[in-house]
């Protein structure tokens, strides 16, 4: 079976007509994104203990990596981080900025290839969310995210795990029986499992730090953080 390419992801994101409309084709991915969050700043305050946990937002800085249409950029700006957001999708950033700019946010965005991806500065935090199970090259992708990160600094990445559940729920029920997500959003031969993630991850000097499963309830339509790691999962690492 013929794994999908670079340029056909980046046509599929480019096509994605509403990533903020209500009930719209990324409705799945806000729902999502509100528990993402609630693992991601609850590791930030443990991390960067140093800092005060009223004013953590005022002095970090993050990498949004495979931003999208901002989902995860717009919550972290609003909080108060200093956020930048990069994709390769142009029409994905084109939305991101105009849908910022309406919210009255600052956010600068970028439309690179992430996978040749050169800021020449470092961040606090990187996110690279529901992005490696897309890119073409997880340790390449994974060195990139290294070299943008501070010494102190933490990176958040969520994905899916290569199993046969996985199949089954996220592309079989998710995009075909379902509806939540749309078509063709993922390739199967493409999902990472925990194992090779870390691998890379250790690879580049980074160490895992914690690590949860994101289970979805499609009869109470939500998401909850669980030791199940069958499907969707999110971890976050720090450089060793």
């Amino acid at each position: 079976m013929r794994v999908k390419k670079h340029k056909e992801e980046i046509e599929f994101f480019d096509s994605i007509k509403s990533w903020w409309g209500a009930n719209g084709e990324m409705d799945m991915l806000h729902q999502m994104n509100q528990l993402r969050l609630e693992f991601i700043l609850n590791k930030i305050n443990t991390h960067f203990v140093e800092l005060p946990n009223d004013n953590k937002s005022c002095h970090l800085s993050v990498l949004d990596v495979g931003c999208g249409g901002g989902v995860a950029s717009e919550p972290m700006a609003r909080i108060g981080y200093e956020v930048t957001g990069v994709d390769g999708s142009l029409e994905a950033i084109k939305t991101a900025s105009e849908h910022a700019k309406a919210m009255g946010l600052s956010i600068e965005y970028m439309s690179q290839k992430i996978e040749t991806l050169n800021l020449k500065r470092k961040f606090d935090i990187i996110l690279a969310l529901e992005v490696v199970e897309h890119v073409d090259d997880l340790d390449s992708f994974v060195k990139i995210l290294r070299q943008h990160l501070k010494s102190n600094g933490i990176v958040f990445i969520s994905t899916i795990n290569q199993t046969t559940k996985s199949y089954f729920m996220s592309i079989l029920m998710a995009e075909y029986i379902l509806g939540i997500v749309p078509k063709k959003t993922h390739d199967w031969q493409k999902f990472i499992k925990p194992s090779r993630l870390y691998g890379s991850l250790e690879n580049e000097g980074l160490v895992p730090l914690n690590m949860s499963g994101m289970v979805y309830n499609p009869l109470f339509q939500k998401w909850t953080l669980k030791p199940d790691i069958s499907n969707n999962y999110i971890l976050c690492a720090k450089i060793e």
